[in-house]
């Protein structure tokens, strides 16, 4: 290769590397039009500047990413991404340069299965090992990994699997959760609890803006596995202040969850057990407040406004949060597709 293409090269690399991840939209379009044209001039292809083209789609796709067609742009994604885990995954790490490294730091979070990211996941940490001075340096890396996997596997897949298979990834997802548990507990000094919650937040603040039936499968995902049910809990509080986020379309089971969530904390803060709540609104048990609170059951809609009138709040803060339903109207781009025609 021409002295001249190797420092094009190396240029169009170091750019990515520089900038990967914080390129807003014009800025990744420029790189993508300046990696065509290098491609155009040299009359072949390279093997990591076509994995840098393929991330750039899979970070356009990604900001495009709407309740619409969630499910069809990150299956996308994921087939997008395959041949970049390919690659990566036949080089020996001994064998991966800088760029490697900075491709696959990005392409853990858009491999399709779990034993995928895992894999790629130790990689990268062998990488970072040889790369990194420093203890506390590579420490900090090596953490912020762990956590990623463990998001990772309390995330659910965003489309049908067969249930011999689903048994199987949930299998898979519980080994590693532990795995990465354990691993992240050693290197920080927070608690399990607050590491738990941490990653609860991290979480819902990557779910927050999808449709609420994916949301709905996160949680579904997280309540299998076992050491889980505080990401669970809080994930489930946090949500609650999110169902009328702007673009959240809000399902029976959410709102159920939401108004159950509220629940729980205007009972606590009225100070009456569920046994009295139960006893107001007719129940026979105690069971039936701790099923509603959990969101497993819904509130019968002529009991709500009991249940407001005994907190003593509105119908809308009850059901909708301290701010009630949202006061902006939809516009004409929330209805993207027309709704099916109703009969007569």
């Amino acid at each position: 290769m021409e002295k001249n293409n190797v420092k094009a090269r190396n240029d169009l690399l170091e750019r990515f590397c520089d900038l990967g991840g914080n390129l807003n939209s014009s800025g990744e379009e420029a790189l993508e039009k300046d990696i065509n044209h290098y491609f155009k001039s040299i009359g072949e292809s390279d093997a990591q500047l076509l994995d840098i083209l393929r991330l750039l789609k899979i970070f356009k796709l990604g900001r495009e990413l709407n309740y619409f067609d969630f499910t069809y742009k990150i299956i996308e994604i994921y087939r997008i991404a395959k041949p970049i885990i390919q690659r990566l995954k036949y080089i020996n790490v001994d064998n991966w340069d800088v760029h490697d490294l900075r491709i696959a730091q990005f392409a853990i979070g858009y491999a399709e299965t779990i034993e995928e990211a895992d894999e790629l996941c130790q990689k990268v940490l062998i990488a970072l090992k040889k790369r990194m001075k420093g203890e506390p340096t590579y420490k900090r890396a090596k953490f912020h990994y762990h956590m990623n996997m463990l998001s990772r596997a309390l995330k659910a897949e965003f489309f049908e699997i067969d249930p011999i298979q689903e048994e199987e990834r949930f299998k898979q997802a519980q080994d590693i959760f532990e795995h990465h548990l354990n691993e992240a507990l050693k290197i920080s000094n927070k608690d399990k609890d607050l590491l738990l919650h941490e990653l609860a937040i991290n979480i819902r603040a990557a779910t927050m803006d999808r449709n609420s039936k994916e949301v709905m499968k996160n949680l579904d995902a997280i309540k299998e596995i076992e050491g889980a049910d505080k990401v669970y809990d809080i994930m489930r509080e946090e949500l609650a202040e999110y169902s009328f986020h702007p673009g959240f379309d809000l399902t029976e089971k959410h709102f159920a969850i939401a108004l159950g969530v509220r629940m729980k904390k205007l009972r606590l803060r009225l100070g009456i057990t569920r046994e009295q709540l139960a006893e107001r609104l007719g129940y026979s048990s105690a069971s039936n407040i701790s099923s509603i609170e959990r969101g497993e059951t819904n509130l019968p809609g002529f009991k709500i406004a009991k249940v407001a009138d005994i907190f003593g709040v509105k119908i809308d803060e009850l059901c909708y949060g301290t701010d009630g339903r949202r006061k902006t109207p939809l516009s004409k781009e929330d209805f993207k597709y027309p709704p099916l025609e109703e009969d007569d």
